[in-house]
């Protein structure tokens, strides 16, 4: 049995893989439709956060969402969400117990502004401009899962919507990345 259950484990590990590899190749050919709709962000980003509470808990994170007023853009809901559970998720690996993430939204003039602060081990300044390759690790010894597609998924997304994210350092410790998206009257 536990073969089994390990078998298992390795073949939806490999599932994902691939549907992640499929979901890149098809920004890349530009066959994904994005089902633009008017989307409230602060109420997705409180979805995102509830729906990876359970992770943090896991791992002695706390969550911070600071948000002004209501933020409206014009987006597929569900990449938007899987955008930012893809940030959200790399910031809880690379929390350590006891660290913090704060989101903070704002609308700016032309954007909605999104950003995922974390108290983590941070990424070295000369790796910022790698991360979101494809397979790429700041640390190829991290035991984490992972084939360093999430980033590359999350910026696909956000360039579909006309957007982008990037990443700087949070000083002392940790990293901010910032999701900008645009805003259509």
């Amino acid at each position: 049995e536990t073969a089994l259950h390990s078998s298992l484990e390795e073949v939806n590990r490999l599932a994902g893989i691939v549907e992640n590899l499929l979901t890149l190749a098809r920004f890349d050919a530009k066959t994904t439709t994005l089902h633009a709709q008017p989307l409230d962000l602060n109420q997705l980003m409180r979805d995102a956060v509830e729906a990876i509470q359970v992770l943090a808990i896991q791992k002695g994170v706390t969550f911070q969402l600071n948000s002004a007023h209501t933020v409206d853009i014009l987006a597929d809901k569900n990449q938007i969400k899987r955008m930012v559970l893809n940030i959200l998720d790399n910031a809880i690996k690379y929390t350590p117990t006891g660290g913090k993430i704060s989101i903070d939204l704002r609308q700016e003039k032309n954007s909605a502004d999104i950003d995922i602060i974390d108290t983590g081990i941070g990424i070295p300044e000369s790796e910022l401009p790698h991360i979101f390759d494809r397979f790429y690790r700041v640390d190829k010894s991290r035991s984490t899962i992972g084939f360093g597609l999430g980033l590359s998924i999350a910026q696909s997304i956000a360039l579909a919507h006309g957007g982008k994210i990037y990443a700087k350092p949070n000083h002392p410790q940790g990293t901010i990345f910032t999701i900008s998206l645009p805003i259509t009257s």
